[in-house]
């Protein structure tokens, strides 16, 4: 029996991994989907045969509306598996192809998976749950590549690496962006959840504070009355220093 202050994780009755039928348990799932979305349209077809490619390509399918159609039934899809599933974090996107074949083409990330907001001390009891890869069928296309989200060590710091990495992956910013939307932002969320925690824990000036993130933020966040400021940029998998002042 756990005291109050334990944050291991709640585990089903299936161990994290197991295949339960055809379904097996995860903390979450990163899919990419590679479509064909709009290869076919006229309009498109017109673009490439004027020669466009590249940015300026990708500028005018980001605003064309077939894309952002079939982007938002993608996010409706996502977000419909993660209630079934019971995980609330959702993030989509859709990039250009730059180096695919074809100089139209697009794909699509998707993570889902269950909630971190407020980090490892902050983020409650994270449930599993068993997931199957043919649910992840889009509009009649194949089964996507996916990853699901699993850890060798069950322990919340494994699941919040595991968690964060994927999501990153997703909403990072990326050169051939069209559209991307979640319900958590790394950088954003760690420092309106969990920094303030932090700035009303200290008692005194000057305090300084080392936390490993693993994947939300690369620099400087400086916690004053006056609000919080972040020097650097994001990262894959950094240490942020937080000065309490």
């Amino acid at each position: 029996m756990y005291c109050r202050h334990d944050r291991r994780p709640e585990q089903s009755a299936s161990a994290i991994g197991a295949v339960v039928s055809d379904a097996t348990v995860c903390w979450g799932y990163l899919a990419t989907y590679n479509t064909d979305i709009g290869l076919h349209d006229p309009q498109v077809a017109a673009w490439v045969n004027e020669g466009l490619q590249g940015k300026d390509l990708c500028a005018r399918l980001k605003n064309y509306a077939l894309y952002r159609h079939c982007f938002d039934r993608f996010h409706l899809f996502h977000q419909d598996l993660a209630k079934k599933y019971g995980f609330p974090t959702v993030a989509v996107s859709m990039e250009h192809s730059a180096n695919a074949v074809h100089p139209a083409r697009v794909h699509l990330h998707v993570f889902v998976g269950v909630d971190i907001k407020g980090g490892v001390g902050f983020m409650g009891v994270p449930r599993s749950a068993p997931v199957k890869k043919a649910d992840l069928r889009w509009e009649g296309a194949s089964v996507p590549l996916v990853k699901l989200t699993t850890v060798r060590r069950l322990s919340p710091n494994a699941i919040f690496h595991a968690v964060a990495t994927g999501l990153y992956y997703v909403v990072g910013g990326k050169s051939g962006e069209m559209f991307r939307e979640s319900n958590m932002w790394p950088i954003k969320d760690f420092i309106h959840c969990f920094v303030p925690n932090l700035y009303r824990s200290a008692h005194c000036s000057g305090l300084i504070q080392t936390i490993p993130l693993c994947c939300l933020a690369f620099g400087t966040i400086r916690v004053s009355n006056s609000g919080i400021t972040v020097d650097g940029s994001i990262s894959h998998q950094a240490t942020v220093v937080v000065f309490i002042t």
